[in-house]
């Protein structure tokens, strides 16, 4: 079943293992099943926890091609694919598409972005997406915070 392949894939994206994910989405695939939003946000998962951004592109850019549409839930998994691989400029094309496409971002989304921030040592930016945060009336988390004091 669909669910049996998507706990699969997600083991293998616990483990940072993209081949395993793409491998078990690919035999899910070749049996006949169709992949739900579930089945690409974890193999987009796997890339991101790999920093593997232009695999993570490839499935992204896949799933869209297949009419599954993307969640805030999938661009917050791109955003944390380019922030383990210290891509920033990636990162905010990621979140200004987000937000072209009227996704509205949330406060795990800003965590993201700053932390990508942080790691590529740009804490005037954080700051500024902090700042965006707060201007659209949402709250940050404790880790927003927590990434700059650290820091």
């Amino acid at each position: 079943s669909e669910i049996s392949y998507n706990t699969l894939m997600n083991v293998c994206a616990k483990g940072g293992d993209i081949n395993g994910a793409e491998n078990w989405f690919e035999h899910m695939l070749e049996r006949g099943m169709l992949a739900s939003i579930i089945s690409y946000t974890t193999v987009l998962d796997a890339c991101a926890k790999a920093g593997d951004v232009r695999r993570a592109e490839h499935w992204f850019a896949n799933m869209i091609s297949q009419r599954v549409m993307p969640t805030e839930v999938n661009y917050n998994v791109m955003l944390d694919a380019c922030s383990r691989s210290g891509d920033m400029s990636s990162a905010e094309a990621w979140l200004y598409e987000m937000i072209d496409r009227g996704i509205v971002p949330t406060d795990q989304t800003y965590s993201i972005i700053t932390n990508a921030c942080v790691r590529c040592a740009d804490m005037n930016q954080a700051g500024r997406w902090i700042e965006k945060l707060l201007k659209h009336n949402t709250i940050p988390r404790e880790k927003c915070y927590r990434v700059l004091i650290d820091s």
